[in-house]
């Protein structure tokens, strides 16, 4: 049903503005995302409102980008920046190519990390 694919992707975004500043919410919310679209769970909403889902899913990554962008300790934590790049990776499943080009700008930004560590998972995925 369509309108409880909406009712469940707003209520991730308002999860992911509002829990900003808390990692032990924020970083399970990438987590339960990036699952969900892995799973395929939003092909159909995604067949259905694209533009709606295209749009929820750039205000997510602008949330991500900004967030850990702001706070220096961020940068540098492995799971968090792991469950990120899964992230990432589970939406170049869709095929739109601005979402596509603005995951990849993203993740190159992964592969010129100062850890090696987030280098080699940056690959793997």
């Amino acid at each position: 049903n369509v309108q409880l694919f909406e009712l469940l992707l707003n209520d991730l975004l308002k999860l992911f503005f509002d829990t900003k500043n808390q990692l032990r919410v924020y970083q399970p919310c990438i987590q339960a995302f990036e699952r969900l679209l892995s799973q395929s769970t939003f092909q159909f909403y995604y067949e259905h409102c694209q533009q709606h889902f295209i749009t929820i899913c750039s205000e997510i990554i602008h949330s991500i980008e900004s967030t850990v962008r702001t706070k220096q300790r961020l940068i540098n934590d492995m799971k968090l920046n792991v469950s990120i790049i899964r992230f990432y990776c589970s939406l170049i499943q869709f095929n739109n190519s601005e979402l596509k080009n603005k995951v990849i700008q993203l993740l190159t930004n992964y592969f010129q990390h100062d850890y090696p560590w987030i280098r080699r998972q940056t690959a793997q995925y």
